[in-house]
């Protein structure tokens, strides 16, 4: 899967289109999705263009947690400049390192795939960080990365991140997928549910707790004990 890179500069000539068209072309991108659930270029154009507007009050929230602004302080960041994905499968199993690790190997995937280009703001920064600890939130829920997983993590997202993206993903999604997936509202329920009782997952400073076990995550951050299985 190729890099999606995130450019600052770009990020503001969408916020700066008329709202209609970028809702037009946000929709459109929705709908390849519809298409074709892979294509993660059309997932985060539809991000980009469906949720300008909201950032102000986004970033207010996301940073009003101390976590997020040790991150920006710090310029947290999550590629092959910061991570080494086979020191991290040697670690304990079970831990979140190894998890994220197993996770990235068996999809075939990269921490590149979401890098970033040109001076990060505090929004462009906040931005950066979802899109890159996305496959956490999934190593951590035990969410998987079909049609129905990915539906009920975004689920999830919605309550936790207030994304008008993520709503309509869900929504779109659920009537394009149902007929194959019947238990696809039973997942987008509970998924939502998860992302209610969960602590706020956007600031968590996940490198600090790469030798931290699941189990232990699992209990402190989404207060629940065990894995789900569907």
């Amino acid at each position: 899967m190729q890099a999606v890179i995130f450019n600052a500069i770009d990020h503001q000539r969408i916020v700066e289109l008329p709202a209609w068209q970028r809702w037009k072309r946000g929709l459109r991108a929705l709908v390849e999705v519809g298409k074709d659930p892979d294509r993660t270029d059309k997932v985060l154009e539809a991000y980009e263009h469906l949720n300008a507007g909201t950032e102000r009050s986004r970033v207010r929230r996301f940073y009003s947690s101390p976590d997020a602004q040790r991150l920006f302080a710090e310029d947290r960041t999550l590629d092959k400049t910061t991570l080494d994905v086979t020191a991290l499968a040697k670690l304990p199993e079970g831990t979140l390192g190894q998890g994220y690790a197993r996770f990235m190997t068996e999809r075939g995937l990269t921490p590149d795939i979401f890098a970033s280009q040109g001076v990060l703001t505090r929004e462009a920064f906040m931005i950066k960080r979802l899109r890159q600890t996305h496959d956490l939130w999934h190593v951590l829920t035990g969410i998987n990365t079909d049609v129905p997983g990915e539906l009920e993590l975004q689920a999830f997202s919605t309550v936790q991140l207030r994304l008008p993206s993520a709503f309509l993903l869900v929504f779109l999604g659920t009537l394009r997928w149902l007929w194959r997936h019947p238990t696809i509202p039973f997942r987008v329920l509970r998924g939502t549910i998860a992302g209610l009782r969960a602590r706020r997952l956007e600031a968590v400073p996940w490198e600090d707790f790469w030798a931290t076990p699941l189990t232990e995550l699992r209990a402190r951050l989404l207060k629940r004990k065990g894995d789900w299985a569907i």
